[in-house]
């Protein structure tokens, strides 16, 4: 690749909005409300996202509704795909109309994703004139549940401006906690209040607990009520000292297929900040059998040279151990075993700590172990 193009696709990969999320912004929403956030629906004709195994969520249907983005004579369609609700650490699909409106062939010289979550390979294909071809798309989502986004740059021969085809996916569970990303308790007046926990295939289930402790529901008694596919809790954060805040509140379910929900909490005590660009800002383990160990993999944006030299856990609940670290060039890959203590159960919440260059950041890990 000459100078130029490596140079332009670099600048323009900067300057890109898309990348791996990481779980929820940290700047405050203005007027923002508890109100239950609406799914898209998936974009593009292609658009699959198969279904982990353990998960009875079904493939959500193609939308009607297609995009496009053009650049000179080419045009991607569609433009941007929205996968819709997609199961954590499952593979999506998608493949992507790369049209050719000009009398001449135009080779594509560069085709890369903002993350090593996606994977696409285009490099010296060539769309033929007044023709079309199709690019493959593949997006792994990570174990953390929120708003995931990634995008392909392409760069084509004699064309100077880059182009761009987004990605996006709300990586949940089969039960979802609603509002969705966050609770907010930036304010006095709503350090108080309720959430939605549902099943969106309408599949009953049980709460067991929240924050380790017995449910607050609103309008239904365990004692007496069957399980339901909805269920309103509610949260109280008045009287705690502003470091007991959780930054996400934790739910432990009886599904097999969701052990863990969490959901962010803003407050002015929980902003996070990680000394590393990490892709979430937390690691969700889920369940882990007594005795047992659980991993997580995290992916780690703008690290070039850099390797971790260690990770270790900030508790006496559990270790950390550092399984391996995969570089692109740019960003790192990076796999950690978390063990429990001999005898823990209940739900484990542990800082764990990444070391690299003299720098550390903590990363939020959870699961629960029974």
């Amino acid at each position: 690749m000459s100078t130029r193009i490596a140079a332009v696709l670099c600048s323009f990969l900067a300057a890109a909005p898309f990348g791996c999320d990481r779980g929820s912004a940290e700047t405050p929403v203005a007027n923002s409300s508890n109100a239950s956030t609406p799914t898209a629906a998936p974009t593009g004709p292609s658009a699959v996202a198969p279904a982990a195994a353990a998960s009875s969520r079904p493939t959500p249907p193609p939308s009607a509704v297609s995009n496009r983005v053009t650049v000179g004579p080419i045009t991607a369609e569609p433009g941007m795909v929205d996968f819709g609700l997609v199961d954590p650490k499952a593979l999506v699909e998608v493949e992507v109309t790369l049209s050719n409106s000009s009398d001449a062939p135009i080779e594509i010289i560069a085709s890369k994703p903002t993350c090593q979550c996606t994977t696409v390979d285009m490099t010296g294909k060539v769309i033929p004139a007044r023709g079309s071809i199709q690019m493959p798309i593949s997006m792994q989502t990570s174990a953390a549940v929120g708003i995931k986004q990634a995008a392909v740059s392409l760069l084509f021969r004699d064309i100077a401006q880059p182009m761009q085809v987004g990605l996006k996916a709300e990586v949940a569970y089969s039960v979802v906690a609603r509002p969705l990303p966050y609770i907010d308790a930036l304010e006095e007046s709503r350090l108080s209040g309720t959430f939605d926990l549902e099943s969106p295939n309408g599949q009953p289930f049980r709460v067991i607990s929240v924050q380790g402790k017995s449910p607050t529901f609103v309008g239904f008694d365990p004692a007496r009520d069957a399980p339901r596919a909805r269920y309103t809790l509610g949260y109280d954060f008045r009287g705690l000292a502003a470091s007991a805040v959780p930054k996400y509140m934790l739910i432990e379910t009886d599904r097999e297929d969701c052990p863990l929900v969490d959901i962010r909490v803003r407050h002015e005590a929980t902003r996070l900040a990680p000394g590393f660009r990490f892709a979430e800002f937390r690691s969700m383990v889920g369940a882990i059998a007594p005795g047992e160990s659980g991993g997580f993999t995290l992916e780690v944006e703008d690290m070039g040279p850099l390797r971790f030299d260690t990770v270790y856990a900030v508790s006496p609940d559990a270790t950390a151990e550092l399984i391996s670290q995969h570089s692109d060039g740019k960003n790192l890959l990076v796999t950690v075993n978390v063990t429990p203590r001999a005898g823990f159960t209940g739900l484990l919440q542990v800082p764990v700590t990444f070391v690299a260059g003299g720098r550390t950041a903590e990363q939020l890990v959870y699961a629960i172990v029974r």
